[in-house]
């Protein structure tokens, strides 16, 4: 480290800081090499070098990103001219406002040989693929052009299965339809290379996705597919999992979907919609992917949610209402600590129109945290309480902090008050509050839809300014 003596600042010593190299940089560098069979010199004049094209491997997969790049960059009435020597200066304007182009300038080297070498990509591409909406699809999808052709193929193929095989399409018969979504997504570029570089076997893909999505924990699935795999350890089989089916394969379906979706004019229904979900979360349904969707990283927790939703294919809002509806005891028994922490603190998000309804209607359960139990006093008498005993929100406008403050008593005793953010738009005149069923339950309010529920296992609050109570709104006796 070296001191500016003068400010105090502390710098890194420039002499060790390690630069940074622009992929396109490295990838002129490489081409420039294997075109001269040696390093290039500074200064050197490499402005009439053509350029070829590179093999597989890194240095086809940066040649492929800036086919892609450049598709986007590039105005389509350029990409179709036949005006070569137009198409290469646009490119190398483009390639000049880059990191890469501004480093390159620094060893001046001309970038007339990539710009060359791009606007013959280019054109390639552009002969290959002469439909401008394809050229865009290729573009939002992040796909290779190879890839996207291997996936345009695959929807093609499922495109057929309504007139061909239209019991795939049924309930019954989804596994089916999932395996062959799954095999046709395999044979996409960006996969068949990720199975290269990881070194698997591929046909053990198919059934490691399945069961994957099915839901298997991570160690039954190297019990069960390190053999056809190939993987050593529970690490490589966790490893090829995370590259191969949780990024790629769910990358690539999510593709496929998309041109089939593009070709067919009507979006992916059923099982199919949520399949690149499913594949990348681990799990079988949708409900289990919104779940996952939310922070529950922990598969078999999301899919016990799941199941307590009485949707078959539930919209988003849909399942966050089945999940608002869950005491703090169901919550507790399906999830672990730290999830169902999680999902009390998203139903108190959700609360304040809850609670507006409940004291409205003078019926029903909301969620809230309880404010001052330390400072009441009373926080002995809050964990005694019954469930099902009676509790009264009393308005507190004398309160020298918050004039809109709600306050919870019990039998005339103040216990606490109802959260600043809930209490303030309910605390303006209106009918008076109605009494409140108390259902005592760790340290969490609940809400549900006007019936109490019986708790089943009470426990004592913790006396601080986060204790929290179940409370049933009911009408006046």
């Amino acid at each position: 480290m070296v001191v500016d003596s003068a400010s105090g600042r502390r710098y890194l010593d420039r002499d060790k800081i390690e630069p940074v190299v622009s992929t396109l940089g490295w990838l002129y560098y490489e081409l420039v090499t294997a075109r001269l069979g040696r390093h290039p010199g500074v200064g050197e004049d490499l402005t009439a070098l053509d350029l070829s094209d590179p093999a597989d491997g890194k240095l086809g997969e940066w040649a492929e990103g800036l086919d892609i790049q450049l598709l986007a960059l590039l105005a389509e009435e350029v990409v179709e001219t036949p005006d070569q020597q137009l198409l290469e200066q646009d490119a190398q304007t483009l390639l000049g406002d880059t990191l890469g182009g501004y480093q390159l300038g620094t060893q001046e080297w001309s970038l007339a040989p990539l710009a060359s070498f791009s606007a013959r990509r280019v054109t390639a591409i552009a002969h290959r693929l002469p439909d401008r909406l394809a050229r865009a699809a290729i573009v939002r999808s992040g796909l290779s052009v190879q890839g996207w052709i291997d996936a345009l193929a695959a929807a093609e193929q499922l495109q057929t299965v309504p007139e061909v095989r239209p019991e795939l399409l049924t309930s019954e018969l989804w596994p089916t339809l999932q395996r062959l979504i799954l095999t046709l997504a395999t044979d996409v570029h960006e996969v068949q290379r990720r199975i290269r570089q990881k070194k698997v076997a591929s046909p053990a893909l198919i059934p490691l996705a399945t069961d994957w999505i099915a839901g298997l924990p991570a160690a039954d699935l190297h019990q069960k597919h390190h053999g056809d795999l190939l993987t050593p350890d529970i690490t490589a089989t966790t490893s090829a999992i995370d590259k191969l089916i949780v990024q790629d394969l769910a990358w690539v379906v999510s593709a496929v979907l998309h041109l089939l979706e593009l070709r067919r004019g009507v979006p992916a229904e059923g099982h199919m919609a949520p399949l690149p979900a499913m594949i990348k979360y681990g799990v079988g349904s949708p409900a289990a992917c919104y779940a996952s969707s939310i922070g529950i990283r922990d598969r078999a927790t999301a899919t016990n949610l799941a199941g307590n939703c009485p949707y078959s294919e539930p919209t988003f809002r849909q399942f966050l209402d089945c999940i608002s509806q869950l005491t703090t005891d169901e919550i507790t028994t399906l999830t672990d600590q730290d999830t169902a922490r999680l999902l009390i603190r998203s139903t108190e998000r959700r609360s304040p129109r809850a609670t507006h309804v409940a004291i409205l209607s003078g019926a029903g359960t909301f969620t809230c945290p309880l404010r001052g139990v330390r400072h009441s006093g009373n926080d002995a008498t809050l964990a005694q309480l019954p469930v099902g005993a009676p509790l009264d929100l009393v308005r507190d406008p004398g309160n020298e902090t918050d004039p809109n403050a709600i306050q919870v008593q019990h039998q005339g005793v103040f216990i606490g008050w109802i959260a600043r953010e809930i209490a303030r738009p309910r605390s303006r005149p209106g009918p008076r509050p109605p009494y409140l069923h108390a259902a005592r339950h760790r340290r969490a309010l609940d809400r549900t839809t006007g019936r109490s529920r019986p708790a089943t296992r009470p426990q004592r609050s913790h006396p601080d300014h986060h204790a929290r109570s179940k409370v049933t709104v009911r009408p006046p006796a």
